[in-house]
């Protein structure tokens, strides 16, 4: 499955349907924040990007990095929830403590914990080096 098609996945789920093409959100139905994070405890990492729009700049060079490194975000059980800023969002940026505005990208790792967190775009070399340091994803790779 492309990244592509999982953003647009992951998007529904998280109650926010996101055009990638066209950049639009169907604002009438609840967003990312009516979503219980710990349905993914112990079954997946969760990548929370934080923008103001789906259309700023900061949010497209992230989305574009993830993309372009499908099959390793894939292969690290690594889920990615765009949080675009909408008054249904409030929820999850007070949570993770994000101001109004501002964009941000948190790694949530498979115990729930906030692992890593990022006030600027970071590289998907930079994001997989720090899962690939944590113990559970080096008892993954080495198949356990």
């Amino acid at each position: 499955m492309s990244l592509r098609w999982l953003w647009i996945i992951l998007s529904i789920i998280a109650g926010s349907l996101i055009v990638l093409g066209g950049g639009k959100m169907d604002t009438s139905r609840s967003s990312a924040a009516a979503l219980d994070l710990h349905q993914y405890q112990w079954k997946n990492r969760i990548l929370l990007i934080f923008a103001p729009t789906e259309t700023g700049t900061a949010y497209q060079q992230q989305r574009q990095l993830l993309e372009a490194s499908a099959a390793e975000v894939k292969e690290r059980d690594l889920i990615v929830l765009p949080v675009v800023e909408a008054a249904a969002n409030q929820d999850l940026r007070t949570q993770f403590n994000i101001a109004n505005g501002a964009f941000a990208v948190i790694l949530i790792g498979k115990d729930g914990g906030e692992k890593a967190r990022f006030e600027r775009v970071i590289s998907a070399a930079q994001l997989f080096a720090i899962i690939d340091a944590m113990p559970m994803r080096q008892s993954e790779m080495k198949g356990n």
